[in-house]
Order: structure tokens, then C-alpha cells, then sequence
């Protein structure tokens, strides 16, 4: 039913019951009561008529993007002359006679691997500067006589990319301490535990123990590695050389 009242602005006003509203089939009253919204409460009345909301199709960039489930998933090499990475980032191996400093990572990509310590280039961070503070940062030491050998690519399906550089140390400077970020482990080069590692390492790091330059390219789903090229002083393994 509809009654009348007077506002606080002094308007007189005209409000249903809650069948009215609803407009009920036995009342004509949420016709009424919707001219009546419309016509008598306007910026000063409080209440304001309901907008609809339509809903639009997805746009087609954010179909596609890499969160996206319907994401079309890569099942071969990217054309690497046109890669460009999301992250660039270094690698670092400090080695001691017939030892080589690795981490068990805590944080970050590859949490709870061994890998050899390292991470982001900051924006306008040189390599060598990255490779240094990153170590200091993990395992409170800082390297002696970088030298790199080796830069690698990595491509996962998910559409994340990223771009390392491989160096190693004559030494450090200081005593490896664990951090929130890893735990040092010194280790014999002959025991590296490669089953513990990401599964390209054992394509490279005899390589790099070596003395030799190294370049390598990969496709990852998760952990899993689907194809790789490594090639060291021009010499490939894999399925393609360059």
C-alpha cells in the first residue's frame, strides 16, 4: 500500500510496503512506487534509482594473459632472437680447492633447492654488482676475483621468463653464514648432488667447473625441464647448436 510522508527537506514523499515494492501481482503499487522514486527523489531526496549493470565479454587481451586458464601453453623453444626476459639475475660459485660453495635455498624461485647463491639485477645494477651483493646478502661473505662464464635462458610455460648470468670465485672473503635467505653448503665438485638441483644444472655446471664458456636455452613447466640447447666453446649438446 502506499503511504505518505513528509521529508526532513519538507518534500512530500510517497513510500509502499514491502509487497508494494516488489511490485506484487495484486498491486499496481511498484509501478507507482518506481514514478515516484524517479520523479520525487532527486539529488536531495537520499535515495537514488538503482543502476543496472551490464555485463560485458571478457576483453581479448585479458583473455590470453598468462594467468589466464585458456592461455595457449608453448611446447617448443621460444624464437630466442625476439626473447625478451622478465627478470635478468646472476648465479654465483665460490670455489675452494676441490670444493664449490652451494645454498639450500629458503625463499624465491627454486625455494628448497641447492643452487649456488644469487638473484635479481636491480635497475641499474651492473652484473658484477649483482653477483657481489647478492652473495653478501645470502651468505654475509663476498666473493674474490669474479669472473663469468656462462649466461643461460630460461623460458616457463607459464609465460614467466628469465635471464641468468653464471660467475665463480677464487675464494670469499669472511666465513659462510646462514641466512632467512640460505644455508651454505661447501661440497665436493665430485658430489654435487644434481638430483637435489634444478634439472638443467648437470648440463652446465661440469662446464663451468671446467674453465669452460657455456650458453644455454630451456623450456620449464613447473619443475620440469621439456627441451634444452647447451652448447661450451662452441661445441653444442642438445637439440640445436649456435
Amino acid at each position: 500500500m502506499l503511504r505518505d510522508f513528509r521529508g526532513i527537506d519538507g518534500i512530500d514523499r510517497v513510500t509502499t510496503s514491502h509487497s508494494a515494492k516488489r511490485g506484487s501481482p495484486s498491486s499496481g503499487a511498484g509501478v507507482a512506487s518506481k514514478q515516484y522514486k524517479h520523479q520525487c527523489l532527486g539529488t536531495n531526496g537520499g535515495l537514488k534509482p538503482r543502476k543496472r549493470h551490464r555485463i560485458f565479454p571478457r576483453p581479448r587481451w585479458l583473455r590470453y594473459t598468462r594467468f589466464s586458464m585458456s592461455q595457449p601453453r608453448p611446447t617448443q623453444m621460444p624464437p630466442w632472437g625476439e626473447w625478451q626476459p622478465v627478470d635478468r639475475a646472476t648465479l654465483v660459485f665460490v670455489l675452494r680447492g676441490d670444493e664449490v660453495l652451494l645454498i639450500r635455498k629458503l625463499r624465491g624461485l627454486g625455494m628448497g633447492k641447492i643452487n649456488g647463491p644469487g638473484g635479481r639485477i636491480e635497475p641499474g645494477e651492473t652484473k658484477v654488482a649483482c653477483a657481489r651483493r647478492e652473495v653478501e646478502e645470502e651468505l654475509c661473505v663476498t666473493p674474490l676475483e669474479l669472473q663469468e662464464r656462462g649466461e643461460l635462458r630460461f623460458q616457463f610455460v607459464d609465460g614467466y621468463s628469465i635471464q641468468a648470468f653464471v660467475f665463480v670465485a677464487s675464494g670469499c672473503s669472511g666465513e659462510p653464514t646462514a641466512t632467512s635467505e640460505a644455508i651454505p653448503l661447501w661440497t665436493p665438485c665430485s658430489q654435487i648432488p644434481y638430483d637435489e638441483m634444478w634439472a638443467d644444472d648437470s648440463l652446465w655446471i661440469p662446464a663451468m667447473l671446467s674453465g669452460k664458456w657455456f650458453r644455454g636455452r630451456f623450456l620449464f613447466d613447473g619443475d620440469r625441464m621439456v627441451e634444452h640447447e647447451v652448447s661450451a666453446d662452441g661445441e653444442a649438446n642438445g637439440h640445436a647448436s649456435w
